[in-house]
C-alpha cells in the first residue's frame, strides 16, 4: 500500500524541530573553534610542546565526553516518552539514574587519571620529554575535575531538549560552547598563563552548572505541580 504523496509543509513544526536540534548543533560547531583558540593561545604561551600537551588532554577529553553524551542520548528517548505520556515521576527517575551514572563515571575517571597521571603522560611521550610530561600532568590535575561538572551540564541540555524546552537547552549549550569559554580562554591565559588555560573548562562548566541547577530546579517544581 506504499505510494508517493505530497507532504504538507508545516513551518511552525519545522521551526520547533530545528529549535530542539540547535543545542547539539551549537556544541558541535563551537568545538572546532574552541580547539583552534586553545591551540593558538597555548602556542603563544609555551610553543609546540604546549600544543602537544593540549592535544593529549583534548583527545582524552573527547573520549570521556563521548561517555557522557552516550548516557544523555540513552536517557533522552525515555525521558521524552514518559514526558509525552505524562508519567512525570518516571521522567524524574530516568533523569536521576542518568545523573548518578554520569557523575559516578566522571568521579571514577577523574580519580584514576590522578592516580596514573604519569603513566598516561608517558603513553603519548615517546621522546621522554620532561616538559611535555609535566604539562600533561598539570593538565590532568587542573582540567579533568571539570568533567564532574560537565557530565551534569550535558545531561541537563539533553533533558530540556527531551521535554520540549529548547530555550533552556540552547542556553546551557551556548554558555558551555561559546559565551563563557571563549572570553575565559583569553582572560585566564593572560592572568595565569598555562594554569589559566587548564582552568578554562572547569571554570566554564562551574559557571554553567549554576544555570543548569537553577533551570533544573524550576522545571522540577513544574513537573511536581502537574
Amino acid at each position: 500500500n506504499m505510494r508517493f504523496v505530497k507532504p504538507l509543509l508545516q513551518l511552525r513544526q519545522l521551526g520547533r524541530l530545528c529549535a530542539i536540534g540547535t543545542s547539539p548543533l551549537i556544541i558541535e560547531v563551537s568545538s572546532g573553534l574552541v580547539m583552534l583558540l586553545f591551540n593558538l593561545t597555548i602556542l603563544e604561551l609555551v610553543g609546540n610542546v604546549g600544543v602537544a600537551a593540549y592535544g593529549v588532554i583534548a583527545n582524552l577529553a573527547l573520549v570521556i565526553t563521548a561517555i557522557f553524551n552516550g548516557a544523555s542520548n540513552g536517557a533522552q528517548p525515555l525521558i521524552s516518552r514518559y514526558f509525552g505520556t505524562q508519567q512525570y515521576q518516571k521522567v524524574q527517575k530516568v533523569f536521576l539514574w542518568a545523573a548518578v551514572f554520569s557523575l559516578s563515571v566522571s568521579v571514577l575517571l577523574c580519580g584514576l587519571s590522578f592516580l596514573f597521571d604519569q603513566s598516561i603522560a608517558s603513553l603519548f611521550n615517546k621522546d621522554n620529554s620532561a616538559a611535555l610530561t609535566q604539562l600533561v600532568v598539570d593538565g590532568i590535575h587542573l582540567y579533568f575535575p571539570g568533567f564532574i561538572l560537565m557530565s551534569f551540564n550535558i545531561l541537563c541540555a539533553a533533558f530540556f531538549a527531551a521535554v520540549n524546552a529548547p530555550k533552556q537547552s540552547i542556553a546551557i549549550s551556548l554558555l558551555r560552547g561559546i559565551l563563557l569559554i571563549v572570553p575565559l580562554i583569553y582572560c585566564l591565559s593572560a592572568w595565569l598563563g598555562m594554569t589559566g588555560v587548564w582552568l578554562v573548562v572547569p571554570t566554564t562548566e562551574l559557571l554553567t552548572l549554576t544555570v543548569s541547577l537553577s533551570l533544573a530546579w524550576r522545571y522540577r517544581k513544574r513537573l511536581r505541580d502537574q
